[in-house]
């Protein structure tokens, strides 16, 4: 299964592998990006994005739509089209790579 890197974020296609449900390296977390939790797409992102306003927005529309019932699935899945999500991630990473951010 291919893996893509941007600004720090691996990507890979949720599902099938068990080496992609490995635990996230340190200072970052894995989010799936998709309609749904079952054909979303698994994104390990830097921890410093949560500062960002966009990406709290999405975490914000996530807890809305799925909501954090620990019972359901243990995977935080964004309702994000993954081309929008990837541009969103790419200029996070424009604008923190003059900042603090260590990717």
């Amino acid at each position: 299964m291919p893996k893509n890197r941007i600004f720090g974020v691996t990507t890979a296609v949720s599902g099938g592998s068990s080496s992609y449900r490995k635990v996230p390296p340190k200072g970052h977390f894995a989010v799936y990006v998709g309609p749904d939790d079952k054909t979303a797409k698994r994104f390990v992102v830097p921890m410093c994005v949560l500062k960002n306003e966009v990406f709290q927005k999405l975490l914000d529309k996530a807890a809305e739509e799925y909501g954090f019932d620990s019972g359901r699935s243990s995977k935080l899945v964004i309702p994000c089209d993954e081309l929008a999500f990837r541009r969103l991630i790419a200029s996070i990473g424009a604008c923190e790579h003059a900042s603090t951010c260590s990717h």
